[in-house]
């Protein structure tokens, strides 16, 4: 007659089974939808229902804390890994131990324990980890699959004159603003708002774009500043968006110019901009056609480069002469960010390398360089071949839309 197994036995068998049932099924999900993003009107849809209403709700939540959820967590998850780390050696030393013991079975058997127990531990960790994936995927996976953002009017029809009014006409605004804004005594520019006033401020900013919130979420989170932000500086992040909690996450360290761009770019990914050109192009254009002089300062100051991009490709030397144009307490104000974030050099190459993984994981083939939509000069062949080759400059979608602010 065969004995009966053990019920300790028994139940670990059956913990064991139903582990890895949860697995097969988290990974069947995580397959259906790597499936559903191969389709972008899928993907439209699922982030229009699915992940909106997924972000609505926690986000409404976590907008009621003013400090960050994530940061509160991810602390939390390091004490955890730190513990079990603690646990696990602590268990090894004692199974060390009673091995020095080995003819008392009990002993033997309990020496067991401990590693049935760090398998199923490791077990409990990869589901966690798959739970993680499956949410995130579930509140923004889905967005970087959608369909291609829903952008203001822009200019199609381009003509040189027309481009260097424009530029010229941007960049007065800018030299204007830096020489009318109060600054500090080291030339910094001061924010005439508290974090309260600049998130009420850039929520109201954005119910002029989208009002029948067809692509962007009606709902506007609100933006946390971080204490480790030494730690984001390392890995050069300047602001993060994290989808399950809904929370738009910015620099605590960042000079006052660059907080409204960071948290309107990442409150952007918060409504549904997840691929980076567009969720730059959103906080551009917001911040450039706002009333409110802070606001289009700190998108001066972020964007001048790609304001005055299409001129350094057609008129080399109009180009130099805006540049000059541009008052000295912007270059001051430009080396202040140099020296805030000197020191914070370390690991700057590694969040590089990790963003750029990341991104194009999720479908952005560029990875890092996403962040900038340039135009391309490229050349025309000529009709007769004794005639010199002429470039064609083609405007990106950033270009367009920044030329039409003039335009409109």
């Amino acid at each position: 007659m065969r004995p009966e197994k053990p019920k300790k036995q028994k139940s670990l068998k059956r913990k064991l089974i139903s582990r890895l049932i949860f697995i097969a099924a988290a990974v069947a999900v995580l397959v259906t939808f790597s499936l559903l993003m191969l389709s972008e009107a899928v993907s439209e849809f699922l982030t229009r229902t699915l992940s909106r209403a997924l972000v609505t709700a926690i986000g409404f939540l976590t907008s009621v804390f003013p400090f960050s959820v994530f940061e509160l967590l991810f602390v939390l998850l390091i004490l955890a890994i730190f513990a079990g780390i603690v646990w696990l050696i602590v268990s090894l030393v004692r199974r060390g131990r009673r091995r020095k013991n080995p003819d008392n079975k009990s002993t033997a058997r309990a020496t067991e324990k401990p590693l049935v127990r760090a398998g199923l531990r490791l077990i409990d960790v990869v589901i966690a980890v798959l739970c993680f994936v499956i949410a995130y995927q579930a509140c923004v996976g889905f967005a970087y699959h959608r369909a291609p953002l829903e952008i203001p009017a822009q200019v199609v029809d381009i003509t040189d004159e027309f481009a260097f009014k424009a530029t010229e006409y941007l960049i007065d605004d800018f030299i204007t603003l830096a020489n009318s804004l109060p600054r500090e005594s080291d030339g910094r520019v001061k924010s005439p708002y508290t974090q309260a006033q600049l998130n009420a401020k850039i929520r109201e900013e954005y119910k002029r774009l989208d009002t029948e919130g067809r692509y962007l979420n009606p709902y506007t989170v609100r933006y946390k500043k971080v204490l480790l932000s030494p730690v984001m500086a390392e890995l050069n992040i300047a602001g993060f968006y994290f989808g399950p909690l809904g929370e738009a996450n910015v620099s605590r360290i960042a000079l006052p110019f660059e907080t409204p761009f960071s948290a309107a770019h990442e409150l952007a990914h918060s409504k549904g901009v997840m691929r980076e050109d567009e969720a730059e192009l959103t906080a551009m254009y917001l911040l450039l056609t706002s009333d409110d002089e802070f606001l289009r300062y700190s998108a001066y100051m972020n964007k001048v480069g790609a304001i005055l991009n299409p001129v350094r490709n057609i008129d080399k030397e109009f180009h130099k002469e805006l540049w000059g144009r541009i008052p000295q307490a912007v270059w001051k104000e430009f080396d202040l960010v140099e020296e805030n974030y000197a020191k914070y050099k370390h690991f700057q190459d590694f969040g590089r390398m990790l963003n750029d993984f990341y991104l194009k994981l999720n479908g952005q083939d560029d990875g890092t360089a996403s962040y900038n939509d340039y135009g391309t000069l490229t050349p025309s062949t000529p009709a007769n071949p004794s005639e010199p080759v002429k470039y064609v400059y083609s405007y990106s979608v950033t270009e367009k839309v920044l030329l039409s602010i003039y335009g409109g």
